[in-house]
């Protein structure tokens, strides 16, 4: 039972972790209205500018990572006393 409350609470920081990614949508109905959408933008030419493109997805894991171990050891129901 410690273990699935365990992972339950691992579970809870991961889904509150992603909510905000998950909640932008791409676009709402509201938004093909904007007058916004119908600037053009236009930005400066670059070349070659997402070199270590793969080293943001080792980042996001290992924050993943890091906050699993984290919850499951603020979790870790240990009964000794600190003091003897």
């Amino acid at each position: 039972m410690k273990k699935l409350g365990t992972m339950a609470a691992a579970a809870a920081a991961l889904m509150m972790a992603a909510t905000p990614a998950i909640a932008a949508a791409p676009q709402s109905a509201a938004s093909k209205l904007s007058v916004v959408n119908n600037v053009k933008r236009s930005g400066a030419a670059t070349k070659d500018a997402n070199q270590i493109a793969g080293a943001s997805w080792i980042l996001i894991a290992v924050a993943a990572v890091a906050v699993v171990v984290g919850i499951i050891l603020i979790t870790d129901d240990d009964d000794e006393p600190a003091s003897p």
